[in-house]
């Protein structure tokens, strides 16, 4: 049997979860505002940030990875949404 399970992609409150529970952050961190944008712009799940979450030991070195992981998300996004526009239907 072939079961599909939908899971919702994450936006800044379940980040701050995660941030919580792998990081320790409880406040806030210069970081977080910068992450929440980019969070609105890609669809990512919460199993793939946790991942980039635990490469690192160090909260602000995990925080930077984010913010680089999401930024080549939403370019890669905006490459592809263009190749898609200018591609000729045939």
């Amino acid at each position: 049997m072939d079961m599909h399970i939908n899971l919702s992609f994450l936006k800044g409150k379940g980040f701050r979860v995660l941030a919580s529970n792998y990081l320790g952050l409880d406040g806030h961190h210069p970081l977080f505002q910068q992450i929440d944008d980019l969070l609105e712009k890609t669809e990512v799940t919460p199993a793939v940030v946790a991942e980039h979450l635990m490469r690192y030991e160090d909260p602000h070195h995990s925080l930077e990875a984010i913010v680089k992981f999401l930024t080549q998300m939403d370019a890669q996004n905006q490459l592809d949404l263009q190749f898609t526009t200018t591609t000729p239907s045939t």
